[in-house]
């Protein structure tokens, strides 16, 4: 059963609703420093809208775990030139300026976007959507996001976890660093 909820606000009557959310997957990353570990998931709810949520860090860092809807950040890096972390301040209103960041760092590791000079670039979102609604396609429910990420720490260590076998399209890998000065 999961235990994960995203509270949704009604515009007409103004009341706040739970909904459950489906866990599809969780990760580790580095944050952009490369001085932490990140811990992400990615949900959906009975939509089968696509939701991401910050979970753990290696550091002090604040954080918040509350779910983001992928459209509201596809929607972000649409309208940014030059997207940085600061464009992705308005996907987390009131909460840590740790966030965006944290953010922005999960999307490198899902290629979503990649490096150029000293801000990162929007790359096409088909291949995450199409991995991800294959998971949303084969019923994948991991449970609670926390409990999932730490077996999945757990897993890096020595045992193994079991995920159901899906045919997903692979996402191509983003060279990380700055690009070469060689023409």
């Amino acid at each position: 059963m999961t235990t994960d909820t995203i509270a949704i606000e009604t515009e007409a009557t103004d009341t706040i609703t739970e909904v459950p959310m489906r866990i599809l997957k969780v990760a580790n990353c580095l944050s952009l420093s490369g001085r932490s570990t990140l811990g992400y998931a990615i949900g959906c709810d009975e939509s089968n809208a696509i939701h991401l949520s910050l979970r753990s860090n290696s550091a002090a860092g604040m954080f918040s775990k509350n779910w983001v809807a992928f459209l509201d950040i596809a929607e972000a890096l649409v309208r940014a030139d030059r997207v940085t972390s600061f464009k992705l301040a308005e996907v987390y209103p009131s909460t840590s300026r740790n966030n965006p960041g944290f953010m922005l760092a999960v999307l490198l590791e899902e290629g979503l976007v990649c490096p150029l000079d000293r801000h990162y670039m929007r790359q096409d979102f088909k291949p995450f959507q199409q991995h991800i609604n294959a998971l949303i396609d084969a019923g994948v429910d991991l449970g609670d996001a926390d409990e999932a990420l730490e077996a999945l720490q757990d897993c890096e260590s020595d045992t193994a976890v079991e995920v159901p076998e899906v045919d997903v399209v692979e996402v191509p890998a983003v060279k990380r660093g700055r690009p070469s000065k060689r023409a």
